[in-house]
């Protein structure tokens, strides 16, 4: 009976950290969404340019 409560503790912490932690995702995304000027898309350039490297790094 204990380990049933024990482990339902567990699940309900645990979805709730999800939810928490996918909000916190959400909101800092639009965030940074907000700051970026209109039309300047250099900064998601600079991101997907710098995530090839570090893949290609990674596989050699």
């Amino acid at each position: 009976m204990i380990v049933k409560i024990f482990c339902a503790v567990l699940v309900v912490l645990g979805v709730s950290v999800a939810i928490v932690l996918g909000g916190l995702i959400i909101l800092a995304s639009c965030v940074s969404g907000r700051k970026k000027p209109a039309g300047d898309n250099t900064a998601d350039d600079e991101d997907t340019f710098m995530y090839t490297n570090y893949m290609q790094g990674f596989y050699l």
